[in-house]
Parts: structure tokens; sequence; C-alpha cells
């Protein structure tokens, strides 16, 4: 009980802990996040080289994070769609090897 206490006392200094940001990162928006962050910091780094050899780099770098943040919240704010149509898919995938898991037991006998 003791021990409880000293842990939550602990853990008042963050706000944040890292085992809620493990547990969260298995969940289907916590995975849909970190794709976005991964995707958007790829982008970045090409828009960011590409636009360096047309505008000067403080204008290519505006125009970069213009795009990014534009995009990531786009994205984020879109998420409850985007997640639905993947869910939607990965059934409809499930449901089609399930099937033809049945037919080839069927086969088999």
């Amino acid at each position: 009980m003791q021990r409880q206490n000293l842990r939550s006392i602990h853990n008042t200094r963050s706000s944040l802990s890292f085992k809620s940001a493990v547990r969260d990162i298995h969940t289907p928006q916590g995975r849909y996040v970190l794709c976005v962050i991964l995707v958007m910091s790829i982008m970045a780094f090409i828009f960011q080289k590409v636009l360096v050899l047309v505008a000067d780099e403080n204008i290519a770098f505006c125009i970069t994070l213009g795009i990014v943040v534009v995009s990531s919240f786009y994205a984020v704010f879109k998420m409850d769609k985007i997640l639905k149509v993947i869910s939607r898919r990965q059934l409809e995938k499930f449901n089609r090897r399930l099937k033809n898991r049945m037919e080839a037991d069927r086969s088999d006998a």
C-alpha cells in the first residue's frame, strides 16, 4: 500500500507517463497517429530538399512547415473516417481468409 502511494507521488512531476504512452500506441488510434507522424516526417524531409532547389532556404522551410502542419491536422481530424475504412478492409480480408480456410478444410475431408 505504502509503495503504491510513493509511486503516485513520484509520478506527479510528469503528467504523461511512459507506460500509458506505450499502452496507447497499441490501440488503432495510437498506431494511426504514429504512422501520421512518420509519414509527415518523411514528407517534410523530401519537400525541404526539393523546395531548397527552387526557393530560398527560409522560404522553403516555411512552405514545408505549412504543408506538413496542415496535412497533419487534416489527417488527425479525419482519423475516424480513415480508421473506419481501414477496419472495414481488415474485416473483409479476415472474412475472405476464413472463408478460404473453411473451403480448404472441406476439400481435405
